[in-house]
């Protein structure tokens, strides 16, 4: 693969120099950093080796943006707040046994009688094939439904 030598602003070079982990060189920084277009379907973002302390602590950062994007545009420091949370999640990717396990609690829930949206279940599908079993959701309603699932809510 070959090389492209570009510019940037000094303000944007320190963001990366802050941002960059500490084995990771700047192309590896930017490939984890800039947003990969694709189908939503092939992942779901979920929080995976995490204490309960961390979980409250983003929780309240979220609920901090929401009401900080609902008054006005953020400012520089709140996104980079944001930026430095966001960094630290993983990204459960939807594969083949997501979708068994998806599959199985749709039909589990119609069965039942409980029907969910189909989104859900296939995050509630990629979370329990990769052993995790909680999520922090405002739909409490729907994943409650799911056998397996310890909800959340923020």
């Amino acid at each position: 693969m070959g090389t492209k030598t570009i510019s940037i602003m000094d303000d944007v070079y320190e963001l990366l120099v802050r941002y960059k982990k500490p084995d990771e060189s700047f192309s590896e920084e930017l490939r984890r950093l800039v947003p990969k277009k694709g189908n939503i379907m092939e992942c779901a973002g979920l929080w995976k080796h995490m204490s309960d302390k961390e979980a409250e602590d983003i929780k309240k950062t979220i609920d901090d943006l929401l009401g900080i994007y609902r008054k006005k545009e953020p400012s520089r420091d709140e996104m980079e707040k944001f930026i430095r949370l966001i960094s630290n999640f993983d990204i459960l990717h939807f594969d083949m046994e997501s979708s068994f396990t998806a599959s199985k609690i749709t039909a589990d829930l119609i069965r039942q009688g409980r029907e969910i949206d189909a989104m859900d279940c296939l995050t509630a599908g990629a979370m329990l094939s990769k052993n995790c079993n909680t999520i922090v959701t405002r739909n409490k309603e729907h994943f409650q439904r799911i056998k397996g699932v310890k909800v959340e809510g923020y």
